[in-house]
């Protein structure tokens, strides 16, 4: 497999498609973009990587994250008998979970746009790396978005657990 070939340039056909397209209907004409006239190549078979591997190993990374998600929070609930300190060590691990999985997808974008072998090639990389990050990213927020809540609520139940205390020994509480 050699270099990747160039088709032809589409710039000189762009007013006979825009005019006839225009007699049909004149306001597509509009939404069709300057970027759909251009060089468009064509790349040989064997030219990409193969990113099978990715394809496949990505989504089980969530799934065998959520596995060790939950042994952990069964670890945590042995170890720990207050609830109050549950929650915010859990909270705590899934706000990381989330922080470590958008380390993971600005990693896989980075190695995306340097796997492939032709100059030109930064929006397919782009591309690439968008169609199988999009789905981490968006568990990545929700873990992370938990996370947050979780603290929260362990946070707010130590606070309130502390004013109990203090008026159950005989203090009145702060207003």
């Amino acid at each position: 497999a050699g270099l990747p070939v160039v088709v032809s340039d589409y710039d000189g056909y762009r007013d006979t498609v825009l005019d006839t397209v225009g007699a049909l209907s004149p306001s597509l004409v509009e939404a069709i973009p300057e970027s759909a006239f251009g060089t468009f190549e064509i790349i040989e078979a064997g030219e990409l990587p193969d990113a099978s591997g990715a394809a496949v190993t990505l989504p089980r990374l969530g799934w065998l994250s959520l596995v060790l998600a939950l042994f952990m929070a069964g670890l945590l609930v042995v170890v720990t008998r207050d609830a109050r300190v549950f929650l915010i060590a859990m909270g705590t691990g899934l706000l990381l979970a989330g922080a470590l999985i958008a380390i993971v997808i600005v990693g896989s974008s980075s190695a995306a746009e340097s796997a492939l072998p032709f100059e030109g090639s930064e929006p397919l990389a782009a591309n690439l790396a968008s169609v199988l990050n999009e789905p981490l990213a968006a568990r990545a927020l929700i873990v992370g978005i938990m996370g947050a809540v979780m603290i929260l609520a362990g946070v707010l139940a130590r606070a309130l657990g502390a004013r109990r205390l203090a008026v159950s020994a005989g203090g009145r509480g702060s207003p």
